[in-house]
């Protein structure tokens, strides 16, 4: 069995929990700060990605830490 199928079998065995309306409204400010950011460089892209996955992280694991 492959990576994928173990992967998609843990998922379907453990569905994530819908996240909180809070937790929307974090992590759609986290893009919103992103998209700002990468409207620079393509060095603002590549930290846009980032801080968009560093976002998107903390919201679905509920943490209030702020990146910048």
């Amino acid at each position: 069995m492959n990576i994928l199928q173990q992967l998609h079998e843990y998922n379907l065995a453990n569905p994530r929990p819908e996240p909180t309306p809070l937790e929307v409204k974090r992590f759609f400010e986290g893009m919103k700060y992103a998209s700002r950011v990468a409207k620079g460089t393509s060095r603002g892209h590549i930290a846009a990605r980032a801080i968009n996955t560093e976002m998107r992280t903390l919201a679905l694991h509920g943490e209030q830490k702020k990146v910048i």
